[in-house]
């Protein structure tokens, strides 16, 4: 009998797969024969692992040592600080842990002194620095098997000098890249801004976050981005966009609409308290300035009710818009007028006209903020009217929705949805004080479900991938009950508690804190939860918000 023959037939293979400890080998076994891959496609799988979350962030140590700067440099990871040498082999050695990585962050705060003697030093060394940087990253790609997304975090905008030099083909985005990231680099003599992502063969994404207006940055800048979007442009699938979380200057506009119209650039559109007005007057004025028909996420903070009113009233003017994200504070209940009428006849609190300006999106996000102050009764009465109102200018184009502390996701709600959206896809749920057991049984589209807290529901065939977290109230009983359950126990509560077998039950845990179940039903497929759990990760909501 051959070993792949073998290695088919039960109990062996069950044997085998509960001692792997990597998901990514039990598919590499999966595909090793047709008799294995036959035998072992539909297995059940539960393991526990520990991944903070899918975002790896890599933080460049400076080395005292001057003379030896550019020979080893030092990275800070969970273990410490380790050469890079040492972190490469501790990652080839912990495939748990890194295939659950999506985004790899590079932190290069620590590198000012470097860029404050640089031109201190040989351009050569210099060069070679770099170079041996940008290869480190490389190479941390080829190990990450899910990681597709690279981010920058620095003071002293050295990642132009970075990038140029990278080629992972794994690389696919980069993210969170500054308008002001071009200033270090503008200051070499001579320097090249042509081809800066040209060894990245398969990138596809590029994100600009446009902060604080500099004409002496931006219009050099403007140069270097042009060159990084006319390289990914060619590509199929491309997806070029800008960030703009400052107040809308003239000027913006004048440096940027040109690149923003040649390479169909999208904007999301991020807002500061600071700059609202101004933003408002632009949507209201429909002013030439600024490209509104590139426009297509809107992700606002809506303070009071001045806010929240001025904000209905200019999405009209968003006229492409695909995505609205907002942070509802609970003021704007409190100080609803007539309230009283709203709790003891259940009135809609806001003025339906407004509402109906709601564009047909393809993605909402609702987020109500504060809740945890909410005291009264009638305020999650209130609260809960203002929600329906909303959801019920929701149209068929919307495939996500994201619910966030909503006090009661009630039979009604979900009625609203069923009709409203039958083409949803994604759902994220957090009911603050309960969530009716068969809240989506008739979504017939529905795919992912991502689902903060553990809630008896009725989880239909339909349903692929759930991702589970927990509840974060302090001391969370059943939180810390199933973080210390073994995989087995783990599996048969979930199997109660949403009255549906999954065979792949995966749990990110470690010393009694539990991070996320993921639920699924193909171990070939684990994986596609990373990207959901980039989007869903509760813990990461606030950062879509610029407060």
């Amino acid at each position: 009998m051959s070993l792949s023959k073998l290695c088919s037939q039960y109990p062996i293979y069950r044997k085998i797969v509960n001692n792997i400890s990597s998901l990514t080998d039990v598919n590499n076994l999966i595909y090793t024969s047709p008799s294995i891959y036959e035998s072992i496609n539909g297995i059940s799988v539960r393991k526990t692992f520990f991944v903070p979350n899918s975002n790896l962030v890599i933080e460049y140590e400076f080395h005292n040592d001057t003379n030896n700067l550019f020979d080893n440099f030092f990275v800070n990871h969970e273990k410490g600080p380790m050469r890079t040498d040492e972190l490469l082999e501790y990652f080839k050695n912990s495939t748990e842990f890194i295939e659950h990585i999506k985004i790899i962050s590079i932190d290069l705060y620590n590198m000012d002194r470097f860029c404050n003697e640089v031109q201190n030093y040989d351009s050569v060394i210099v060069e070679s620095f770099l170079q041996k940087m940008a290869a480190f990253i490389d190479e941390l790609f080829d190990i990450c098997p899910n990681a597709d997304t690279l981010t920058f975090a620095s003071s002293n905008n050295m990642e132009l000098f970075i990038i140029k030099y990278l080629k992972s083909p794994k690389i696919k985005a980069l993210k969170e890249l500054k308008n002001w990231s071009g200033y270090n680099y503008l200051r070499i003599p001579n320097v090249n801004f042509e081809n800066i992502v040209n060894g990245l063969k398969e990138l596809r994404e590029i994100e600009l976050v446009v902060g604080p207006f500099d004409s002496n940055i931006d219009i050099w800048f403007m140069w270097i981005f042009e060159s990084m979007a006319k390289d990914v442009f060619k590509k199929k699938d491309s997806n070029i966009s800008i960030i703009l979380n400052s107040g809308l200057e003239a000027q913006f506009s004048y440096i940027y609409n040109d690149i923003i119209k040649k390479y169909n650039i999208q904007i999301a559109l991020h807002h500061k308290k600071n700059n609202f007005s101004m933003i408002y007057e632009h949507s209201t004025s429909l002013s030439s300035m600024f490209p509104f028909k590139n426009v297509v996420e809107l992700n606002f903070i809506l303070y009071n009710n001045e806010f929240f009113t001025k904000f209905f009233k200019m999405l009209p003017s968003f006229c492409n818009v695909k995505t609205i994200k907002i942070l509802v504070k609970v003021e704007i209940f409190q100080n609803i007028k007539n309230i009283e009428n709203v709790v003891n006849n259940c009135v809609p609190p806001f003025d339906e006209r407004l509402l109906k300006k709601l564009p047909n999106v393809e993605k909402m996000f609702i987020q109500i903020d504060d809740i945890n102050e909410v005291e009264e009764e009638k305020l999650y009465l209130v609260i809960n009217l203002g929600v329906e109102q909303i959801l019920k200018q929701l149209k068929d184009n919307l495939k996500v929705l994201y619910l966030g502390d909503v006090p009661r996701l009630s039979k009604k709600i979900r009625n609203i949805l069923i009709t409203n959206c039958p083409n949803l896809m994604d759902l994220y749920l957090h009911p603050i004080l309960s969530i009716d057991i068969n809240f989506v049984k008739r979504m017939k589209n529905l795919k992912f479900i991502g689902l903060k807290g553990f809630h008896n529901l009725n989880i239909p065939d339909n349903i692929e991938l759930i991702i589970i977290y927990p509840n974060d109230s302090p001391g969370n009983e059943e939180s810390i009950n199933v973080a210390q359950m073994n995989n087995i126990e783990c599996f048969r509560y979930l199997k109660e508690k949403l009255n549906r077998f999954f065979r792949i039950s995966l749990r990110n845990s470690k010393n009694g804190f539990l991070n996320y179940i993921v639920l699924c039903n193909n171990v070939l497929h684990w994986s596609d939860y990373i990207e959901k759990s980039v989007v869903y990760d509760y813990l990461r909501f606030y950062d879509w918000f610029c407060v």
